[in-house]
């Protein structure tokens, strides 16, 4: 799926060699490197036919933190995060942002107890995430780390048909899913449930999965 329009001053030669050079400098099958990702960064600027090529992979893997996120809203004003500046984009509707969402591969939330207590701040900004998280279709692996899990991240979850792990570590099931409607169950593969504390039949009932790895408390 082409991302933008462009003039024809670097189409005049097949894809197929810049995918190849691409693929040399950083393969498809690996996350790329901080320093890789700086590089793919910077070729989105060269123009629009490397922005269509490497905006992809640029976006393969986002992170939402309350923490970072909200201290860079403080200090600076403005998201300075990949992952913020998408959502917020997504957020507001933007087509090129529409466009990346379904390349997002992996996506972790992390450092989210103070959304359920907090500003009505944190509540928008942690609402805005999960509303981008599901415009996200194709995300293979989820983790929920040191978070207050409520219904909205059940609602979430169980439209993500492309899940193949979904992790939970150090989180805390503030709502019960239970009453969910059955049919938005999701089958994952591989589920992970790491020093959570919580009565783990009634909170994976809107899940079914191949495999399993649980441990409460926390000793892993």
């Amino acid at each position: 799926m082409s991302l933008f329009k462009w003039s024809n001053s670097y189409a005049s030669y097949p894809n197929e060699i810049y995918l190849n050079i691409l693929e040399y400098i950083a393969p498809t099958s690996a996350r790329l490197t901080l320093e890789r990702l700086k590089t793919f960064t910077n070729l989105c600027l060269v123009c629009r036919f490397f922005g269509n090529i490497c905006l992809p992979r640029v976006f393969e893997h986002v992170e939402f933190s309350e923490f970072n996120d909200i201290t860079s809203l403080a200090i600076r004003g403005s998201p300075t995060s990949r992952g913020m500046t998408l959502c917020q984009h997504i957020a507001d509707k933007e087509p090129l942002a529409l466009a990346l969402a379904p390349y997002v591969k992996t996506c972790h939330l992390k450092y989210w107890f103070l959304s359920q207590e907090g500003s009505p701040e944190l509540r928008v900004l942690s609402q805005m995430y999960l509303t981008a998280v599901a415009q996200m279709k194709n995300i293979r692996e989820l983790g929920i780390f040191y978070s207050n899990v409520k219904i909205a991240h059940w609602d979430v979850i169980t439209t993500l048909e492309s899940l193949q792990e979904l992790c939970f570590d150090s989180c805390n099931f503030s709502e019960n899913p239970a009453d969910l409607n059955p049919a938005k169950k999701v089958k994952v593969p591989c589920l992970k449930v790491l020093r959570c504390l919580w009565e783990l039949t009634i909170h994976l009932r809107p899940l079914t999965a191949a495999f399993a790895h649980t441990c409460n408390g926390y000793d892993e």
